[in-house]
């Protein structure tokens, strides 16, 4: 028969901590012999490089920027400020990870192993409904899930 540590109750599931995640290094190659070194260091793109097209992303649906800091822009709804950086958060990994079922979600809003209540992911989950808000036919861009095999999708709702 295992043993549970003192704190915990009969009938519920006690995690291992978490463990420290191994260090990586990682050796770059050499820039390649068309970039200009300039004289501080950094690398310019050869005179010959073609410019890298502009992406014109909808302006009329929500935008879930992941590249450098983590923000949404043209969302139609509205959240609390304590509310933002974890409604954030969990839009770019519901972008990411389209379909994330409910243990899936309850890892990322507690990642050191902690337990989430449903309701806490619930609420979590209508904060990021609200704040992606509807289109122009009352269809919110984040639907509430239908059934349980679809996991969670935000709907046109644009990733950069």
């Amino acid at each position: 028969m295992p043993v549970l540590p003192a704190s915990a109750s009969p009938g519920r599931v006690v995690l291992p901590a978490a463990r420290a995640l191994p260090q990586i290094t990682l050796r770059l190659p050499a820039p390649p012999a068309t970039a200009q070194q300039p004289s501080d260091g950094a690398l310019t793109p050869a005179a010959t490089d073609t410019p890298l097209p502009e992406i014109d992303f909808p302006k009329d649906r929500p935008l879930i920027s992941v590249l450098g800091t983590v923000e949404i822009t043209g969302a139609r709804g509205t959240v609390d400020s304590n509310r933002r950086t974890r409604a954030t958060e969990l839009a770019a990994f519901l972008v990411l990870h389209p379909g994330a079922t409910a243990p899936q979600i309850d890892e990322v809003l507690s990642p050191r192993g902690g337990l989430t209540s449903p309701n806490t992911r619930n609420t979590r989950l209508r904060d990021v409904r609200r704040w992606l808000g509807t289109d122009d036919n009352g269809q919110q861009y984040f639907r509430r899930m239908t059934k349980h095999a679809d996991g969670h999708r935000p709907v046109d709702v644009e990733c950069e």
